[in-house]
Order: structure tokens, then sequence, then C-alpha cells
């Protein structure tokens, strides 16, 4: 963190030395359920509270005295006394005055949003039953965004023990893209051959929904075209997926 006002925190993040502000009420928000709840995941920040900060407000948070986390998924966790302890006093300390001016809140990271939707996707995988592996390496040597898999049962002839059966891929594209990566993304999922293959197209801060639009259309008449089980889902499908998760849970 490098600088502190009234109404944001700036961060500079570490892989591209860029200045980030974050609105300050995102920590505050994420603080006043953390002390209400106890606890707080990755998943509920990107939700409820910071969409494009998620990784940086619980990040920061774990800097607060009586603060832990676990992963996969992240989760914070809130222990001891809570009187004392408050992420104006533990982390959102003012830094020098004359700290360069920030960039747009607008100017998001993609490799962060990346970060959360498959974090998020592996989480909901997770409660259908799945194994959830990011970085999944295909025999090519493809990496898949992440890979809902199931573990199939030893010493079947010709597999090695704990071999799993991708059973749905993801890949996940942050900002607008051209059709070649899309066509990138449909041989890495025929690489794979899962059950069903998932290109997620994410809007960026700056993309227009109609280009984003028009490129989910000629990729869907492409994999149709090609007569493959894909799909071409928005960030917004993963939000509704999300939700109809966690109201199951709770009926």
């Amino acid at each position: 963190m490098v600088e502190l006002t009234g109404t944001q925190v700036v961060v500079r993040v570490d892989r591209t030395g860029k200045l980030r502000p974050i609105p300050r009420g995102h920590f505050e928000e994420a603080w006043r359920r953390l002390v209400q709840l106890g606890q707080l995941s990755r998943n509920e920040i990107h939700d409820e509270i910071s969409r494009f900060n998620p990784a940086y407000v619980a990040s920061l948070l774990t800097k607060v005295p009586g603060v832990s986390y676990r992963l996969s998924p992240i989760v914070l966790l809130l222990s001891g006394d809570t009187t004392t302890a408050a992420p104006g006093a533990a982390v959102l300390t003012s830094a020098d005055d004359h700290a360069e001016a920030a960039p747009s809140v607008e100017d998001d990271d993609p490799d962060a949003l990346e970060e959360s939707v498959v974090d998020r996707l592996a989480s909901i995988g997770q409660q259908l039953g799945f194994d959830a592996v990011k970085e999944w390496r295909t025999d090519l040597g493809s990496r898949i965004d992440l890979v809902w898999a199931r573990s199939l049962p030893r010493n079947l002839p010709g597999l090695a023990d704990f071999a799993r059966l991708p059973v749905v891929g993801f890949e996940v594209e942050t900002s607008l893209r051209s059709r070649k990566h899309v066509k990138g993304d449909i041989f890495n999922l025929q690489d794979l051959s899962p059950a069903l293959g998932v290109i997620v197209l994410c809007r960026g801060a700056n993309d227009r929904e109609e280009q984003l639009v028009s490129l989910r259309s000629s990729g869907e008449r492409y994999i149709k075209r090609l007569g493959l089980r894909m799909q071409i889902w928005s960030d917004g499908d993963v939000d509704r997926l999300a939700a109809w998760i966690r109201s199951a849970s709770q009926t």
C-alpha cells in the first residue's frame, strides 16, 4: 500500500509496478462483515463488495492482527479480541504525501480478474462434488485454466493410480480478445477432451458490450460448425451460477 486518503486506498501491483486505487469503503465493508460473521470468503468479497479488487482487499486484511486465512477457497478468519483490532490501525496507514497520482479505477488488472473468476468456479465445482484443478496440463502441454474432474478407481488398466477424468474444462478470458484467441481456447479444450468445455468471456472495464456479443456469437458459430461439446459463458453466467449454488445450499 502506498497511499491512503479519505476515499481510497492506493496499492502498487508487484507484477507491473502500476498504482491501483481501491475505494476505501470496500475495505471498511469487508472488515465490518468479517467482525460480524467471524469469517469472509474472497468469493463473497467479489460478489457483494469489490468486484474488481477482491484479491487486494483480502490480502491487505490478512495483515490485521487477529486475522488468519485458509486457501482453496480463500477464506479470512477472525479470532481474538476485535475491540482494538481495526484495519485503520494495522493496515490502512497513510503513506508519503508525494506518492505519484493513481490511474483511473477502471484500469483493472486482467490477471487479478482472471484469478478471481477461476477461484469462484473452483469453489462452485468443489461444492458440486468435483475435484477442482487449476493450471491443468494436457499431454500435449496445453494449459487449461481450470478443470472440474472426477477421481477414477485405482488399478484401472492402463491408468496410473489417482488418475482423474476431466469432466468440465474452463478457459477464462478477462478482457476483449480476438477471434484468434477464442479459437486457441477451443483448440486447448479439444486437447483436454472433457465431457464439456466452457470458455468464459469476461467484460473488462473498458470493453463495450456489443464487442463481446459479436465475439461470443462468432465463437458459438465456430463451435457449432465443428460439432463440439462446448459453450461460451459470460461473467454474468458465472454470477448466476454462483447465486444458484448459494440459494440451493440455503434450502
